[in-house]
């Protein structure tokens, strides 16, 4: 709830000094000759209240109104500090055990004394059979609730089993390839001579080397210049080849014929 009085216009820091004074049951004459004379009270009732003081009425309808939400806003935190203080207790008291496997166990022990003294109360067969199964079914849902939390634990350790395998081989790949990559480098220029040997030698069989083992090993792959790609010189040797042949005349005759004559 939004309010605008006179006492809500005022900064929260005077505000929370206000709800002080009013919980330590100070009287309301000092209280208001304090707000009153307050000198950021007096510039803002100055600005937005034509200078008129904070009186007996506004003080009341605070009481009514904002110091009783404000009491409502302290108990909610008190609750909360409350609430941490006694489950940290809990955690210390119960050796990280938890609460509901502690109060298992005490409504356990408290149904079994309220069933012995019900079955030395009970007058015949018939209630005394009526007393015990009521506490079958009580045991059963005890021990129901036991087997789940069994399974779920069972579960649980599986789950936390299963993840430290799988961190273990992810580590364990990890590092093969992270040692792979810091080998590859050596491995590929120790094979690099021999196949550069394999494609021919030369400036031309380093180039293919090159190309094929930086592919094996996942380095940086270069480019092979156009006149070094395998099989080109020899092509191009063949080419040339024919048409040098093709160029050169036959320096034989047939037989019978006569040599520089027209036929």
């Amino acid at each position: 709830m939004t309010r605008n009085g006179k006492i809500a216009r005022l900064p929260r820091e005077i505000r929370e000094q206000l709800n002080r004074r009013l919980e330590d049951g100070e009287p309301g004459p000092q209280v208001l000759s304090w707000l009153n004379e307050h000198p950021n009270v007096r510039r803002i009732l100055e600005r937005d209240f034509g200078g008129r003081p904070v009186n007996e009425q506004n003080l009341s309808e605070w009481r009514q109104g904002g110091f009783r939400d404000w009491q409502r806003h302290q108990q909610s935190c008190d609750h909360v500090r409350r609430l941490t203080d006694q489950s940290e207790a809990l955690n210390e008291a119960t050796e990280k055990t938890d609460v509901s496997d502690r109060l298992a166990t005490v409504f356990a022990v408290e149904l079994f004394k309220v069933m012995e003294q019900l079955l030395e109360k009970s007058g015949d067969d018939k209630e005394r059979l009526g007393y015990l199964r009521e506490a079958l079914r009580e045991v059963r849902f005890l021990r129901r609730g036991d087997h789940q939390a069994t399974r779920l634990q069972m579960e649980v350790e599986r789950w936390e089993e299963e993840c430290e395998r799988l961190d273990e081989e992810t580590l364990q790949r990890d590092l093969q390839e992270a040692k792979k990559r810091a080998l590859a480098p050596i491995w590929a220029r120790l094979h690099s001579g021999p196949l550069a040997e394999a494609f021919g030698g030369g400036q031309g069989g380093k180039n293919i080397a090159a190309f094929v083992t930086a592919i094996q090993y996942g380095l940086p792959v270069p480019d092979l210049p156009a006149t070094n790609q395998p099989g080109q010189a020899e092509s191009n040797s063949i080419k040339l080849n024919q048409s040098e042949s093709n160029q050169i005349k036959p320096d034989w005759t047939e037989p019978g014929a006569k040599v520089g004559s027209e036929s």
